[in-house]
């Protein structure tokens, strides 16, 4: 493995621990594996082995490019200052480079948290996954080998990003034979298997053979079902300007009947949601007024490689118009959805007057998007901004869903869709649960629905 030469002033010195501060939008690894340990080794050092990479602000701090997990352990040792190089960078790509060879330098390096940085790294700065390759030194298919892991039941990825797993028993290559399985509970009952009983990868593979030939008439494909819908928590993102964030707390100190009762607030417009034309217009529809086979059908996914506050243009989506058929359901991969727990989620591409006038023209049901908003960012917006994207659309009775992740979907340009929201009486918008299904007849069998 080569990575690209470096060739800026660096120097070396102890710096006060105090100063030195996280980079809030730089991926940092999950799993800080012993940290206690190593804190033992570096009090009886007093400073750090190898010396963490800091860049300088301008208020006299620095901010950490790389040793996230010494920077712990050195506070958890209660030293005062630690040997760091200090770099000079102004480039955030630059940062996200240096970070990202340090990391798969690591023996234990974590392949989830590589393929999330990845996927971060493509939607923060626009690049494909061959750029990326090329910028960090490695072939794409290591990237693609990371990236496609994904897909896996959530319960398996948040076991490899814990660390709560050891990886001599269940690696990459474990994880990759497991891909073949889309059916998440045979996937995670093997999963179990694989890490209890520590099987080789060669045995795994004879068993997910063995699984796969026992399921008759599966779609072996892509997954059988994906969840599209980002999780709702505090502190999740929102726009301060028109919304109050959401509230969600246990009411513990009201005890009846020794059951827990979780209380819940939140806007109508938070996280994965429905607009409908209630919202703009006076008269328009709430979205209890729909039939629920409105929220039920094919969907195209147009696939778009965009960066911060670029517009969607007609010249994007061309190759898709075939596809598109009067009242389909159209959803917009940009892969800003990787980005929603990040600050950038609110710097997303956005969908231009053209497209949703063609959109108006196609007579689709419903489109989705990845992004806070198919209107322009909320820091482009002049005085007197009428979101002509929202009112050209639900004017026409297109409902529009906000804040999807649509990762699982790269490379697909067509699957089955069901987008049910909560019937709230009388409102303008809900928050709904979006599901992809890889065949129409997982959804209902009812010979009224066409099959692809």
């Amino acid at each position: 493995m080569q990575f690209p030469m470096q060739h800026t002033r660096k120097t070396t010195k102890k710096i006060p621990i105090n100063k030195i501060r996280l980079i809030d939008w730089l991926p940092s690894r999950k799993d800080m594996g012993d940290v206690v340990e190593l804190a033992k080794s570096l009090r009886r050092r007093g400073d750090v082995d190898v010396p963490v990479k800091v860049r300088p602000a301008k208020d006299g701090f620095y901010e950490l490019i790389w040793g996230r997990r010494r920077l712990e352990a050195a506070m958890l040792a209660g030293l005062n200052e630690i040997s760091a190089i200090i770099e000079e960078i102004d480039n955030d790509e630059e940062v996200l480079i240096q970070s990202t060879i340090e990391n798969i330098l690591r023996k234990d390096k974590n392949p989830v948290e590589e393929a999330e940085l990845f996927e971060f790294w493509k939607a923060k700065f626009g690049k494909t996954y061959e750029e990326i390759a090329r910028l960090i030194g490695v072939t794409p298919s290591y990237i693609y080998n990371r990236v496609q892991l994904l897909s896996l039941s959530p319960d398996i990825i948040r076991a490899l990003q814990t660390g709560s797993i050891d990886t001599s028993r269940f690696g990459l290559l474990h994880a990759r034979v497991l891909l073949k399985v889309r059916d998440r509970v045979i996937q995670k009952k093997l999963f179990q298997e694989a890490v209890e009983e520590s099987l080789t990868v060669r045995e795994l593979k004879r068993r997910v053979d063995a699984a796969i030939k026992t399921v008759k008439g599966y779609n072996h494909s892509r997954p059988a079902v994906m969840d599209l819908t980002q999780p709702i928590f505090n502190n999740m993102p929102y726009q301060p300007k028109i919304l109050t964030p959401p509230e969600i707390r246990l009411t513990s100190n009201v005890v009846v009947d020794s059951v827990n009762i979780t209380e819940i607030r939140l806007p109508s417009h938070i996280g994965t949601h429905i607009d409908a034309p209630r919202q703009f217009f006076e008269k328009g529809k709430t979205i209890n007024e729909y039939d629920i086979l409105k929220f039920i059908g094919e969907c195209v996914v147009i696939e778009v490689n965009k960066s911060s506050n670029q517009p969607i243009t007609l010249n994007d989506i061309r190759k898709y118009e075939g596809l598109v058929k009067e009242n389909a359901i159209i959803f917009f991969n940009t892969g800003w959805g990787s980005l929603f727990r990040y600050p950038e989620y609110y710097s997303h591409p956005y969908i231009s007057e053209e497209v949703a006038w063609w959109l108006r023209d196609c007579k689709v049901s419903i489109i989705g998007v990845d992004t806070l908003t198919p209107e322009i960012p909320y820091h482009m917006r002049r005085e007197g901004f009428d979101y002509p994207i929202h009112k050209i659309l639900l004017s026409n009775d297109i409902l529009i869903i906000e804040n999807l992740n649509l990762t699982q979907l790269n490379g697909i340009s067509k699957i089955w869709i069901t987008a049910f929201p909560i019937p709230i009486i009388g409102c303008e918008a809900a928050p709904c649960r979006v599901v992809a299904w890889s065949r129409a007849e997982h959804v209902i069998g009812s010979n009224d629905v066409r099959k692809y």
